[in-house]
């Protein structure tokens, strides 16, 4: 085991692999009742391959690895839920596009609680009697999705940002995706993906706790590879988009605009790049759109948008993006306004040393308090962790990067790379009386 210490925040950090195989972090927060333990997979919806042990490639259904993450839970016909409730444990997990977390969070029975969580994980019970009736209830919850008009607006833009990529599918697949998958291509897809040595645990709590990751050392039997492998993600993505703007109508009272700006040049990065990028960029678009920006304030005024109004910046391995969303009783306007900026910024970024310097220390300080949330920091340790990368990485960076480090990433704007949706209420004009 490994000890690191982050005097400056009053953090202790434990590195080890249990058993040599599988990766453990284990955060000290000395005083907490509460211990957070995330468990998580490198297998994520974009993942639609793996390799057997001849090495012959297979491709799976789209998705797979939210169906798995569903089956995980079933132990030999029964929901393995109420036995983490019976011992005091909330339990829970989630399928993003990159990953497949569980997670559960206690108070007493800890490591009670991480023994399960372990044994469910890499020895799941699910039959192909189950599989086939989680069907039904895989796609109503897709249904679920499909009606809500953000969910909707979303993945529309998605579409329009990615000719092949696979983040463009629904996580949860299509209502026939679900239908082709089947108990042994969940079977498969796990042997693949849930090998000890591509996967992470964490633990945030009281040191008090260490002591379960020493116990589980010898109480814990991990899983012998089958030979499958991972597929790396390498289809050809063309650096611009596949439509430019596209109109939905929707049971929405505001319309709203959801742009896009497409950023693959950083998906290719390795963990550390990629990161100082994000960094970067999050820092420009804050000093840029953000509240206190140049814009912010003048779109309010002219009525363009009101307070419902985001932007997101996400670089992932093979793929990264950026989004600005907006309620707008003028989108069309707004969207004009927007492409302008766009285009002007290129030229005139307004970039001043002293705005860099607040909007840093805004992110240092924000930084600083979230390692005070318990659940997000273990979320955040455990991402970041499958990249090689520590959450403390994060700050550091940041405390190092330099003004010069955003300033040519206006002239990286390109419209070929923007795409958007407008959504407008749907037409309620009356019907006639004839």
């Amino acid at each position: 085991m490994t000890t690191q210490s982050y005097k400056q925040y009053g953090e202790t950090v434990h590195r080890f692999k249990l058993q040599g195989r599988l990766p453990v972090t284990f955060i000290e927060k000395p005083g907490y009742h509460k211990v957070y333990v995330t468990l998580t997979a490198p297998l994520g919806a974009i993942h639609r391959f793996f390799n057997d042990s001849s090495k012959k490639r297979h491709t799976v259904p789209a998705g797979a690895a939210h169906f798995l993450e569903h089956k995980i839970f079933e132990q030999e016909g029964e929901d393995i839920s109420r036995h983490f409730a019976i011992q005091e444990a909330q339990v829970n997990a989630y399928t993003e596009h990159h990953r497949t977390t569980y997670l559960f969070s206690a108070t007493n029975y800890v490591y009670e609680n991480t023994v399960r969580l372990l044994n469910m994980f890499f020895y799941p019970h699910f039959t192909p009697e189950g599989v086939e009736k989680e069907k039904n209830i895989i796609i109503e919850e897709l249904n679920m999705h499909l009606d809500n008009p953000h969910y909707q607006q979303y993945y529309q833009l998605l579409r329009q940002l990615f000719h092949n990529h696979p983040v463009s599918e629904d996580i949860l697949g299509t209502k026939e995706s679900i239908q082709a998958i089947n108990y042994e291509i969940l079977r498969q897809v796990h042997a693949a993906y849930y090998q000890p040595e591509k996967c992470h645990l964490t633990l945030v709590g009281d040191p008090v706790h260490l002591d379960v990751i020493k116990r589980l050392e010898t109480d814990v039997k991990l899983p012998v590879s089958e030979g499958l492998d991972v597929q790396a993600i390498n289809q050809e993505e063309p650096l611009h988009v596949v439509t430019e703007r596209f109109t939905l109508e929707a049971d929405v009272l505001t319309p709203s605009v959801m742009f896009g700006i497409k950023r693959m040049e950083e998906g290719a990065l390795n963990s550390q790049d990629r990161l100082k990028h994000q960094i970067a960029t999050t820092l420009f678009f804050d000093l840029v759109f953000g509240q206190s920006g140049p814009f912010y304030e003048a779109w309010l005024e002219e009525g363009l948008i009101n307070d419902a109004y985001d932007y997101e910046v996400s670089f992932e391995p093979s793929y990264g993006m950026v989004f600005i969303y907006a309620e707008s009783p003028k989108p069309e306007a707004f969207l004009e306004r927007l492409h302008e900026t766009m285009g002007d910024l290129v030229t005139t970024a307004p970039v001043l040393e002293e705005d860099f310097i607040r909007v840093k220390r805004q992110m240092l300080g924000n930084f600083v308090r979230s390692l005070d949330a318990l659940e997000h920091l273990a979320h955040e340790s455990t991402r970041l962790a499958l990249q090689d990368v520590s959450v403390y990485d994060l700050l550091e960076i940041a405390q190092k990067l330099p003004l010069e480090s955003i300033q040519n990433i206006a002239s990286t704007l390109k419209e070929e790379t923007f795409s958007s949706v407008i959504m407008k209420p749907k037409n309620t004009k009356k019907m006639s009386d004839g």
